[in-house]
């Protein structure tokens, strides 16, 4: 479940291809429902509170409707999804950028009182 400012709504929908361009209103919530049959396999749904009433609204991601196959949603979202290993990279190269521009900081600083 995500309620949030009205931009990131706007991003999160977005980025799965399901936001209908109507700014979210106060008290919108973005729901990811995750069940499992009798069978085994899991289903997702996407589910929408659009303000503070009671109805949730069902979004399709990418063709992906009510009752999407699990599989089929982490498909539908390879390109703004990162898994554990690209994660730790970029966080890693991140802190390295960090690093490198905080060591560079103080060395401007310490230039900058030296004369």
């Amino acid at each position: 479940m995500l309620s949030g400012h009205d931009t990131t709504i706007t991003a999160v929908l977005n980025s799965m291809n399901a936001y209908d361009y109507w700014p979210p209103e106060f008290a919108s919530t973005v729901f990811w429902e995750l069940r499992r049959s009798n069978a085994g396999i899991y289903y997702i749904n996407l589910l929408y509170k659009r303000n503070s009433k009671d109805t949730l609204d069902a979004l399709e991601v990418n063709g992906c409707t009510f009752n999407c196959v699990f599989d089929d949603f982490k498909n539908n979202l390879k390109l703004v999804a990162i898994d554990t290993t690209k994660w730790e990279e970029e966080c890693r190269s991140y802190s390295t950028q960090i690093k490198s521009h905080l060591s560079f900081l103080f060395l401007l600083i310490v230039l900058l009182f030296a004369v």
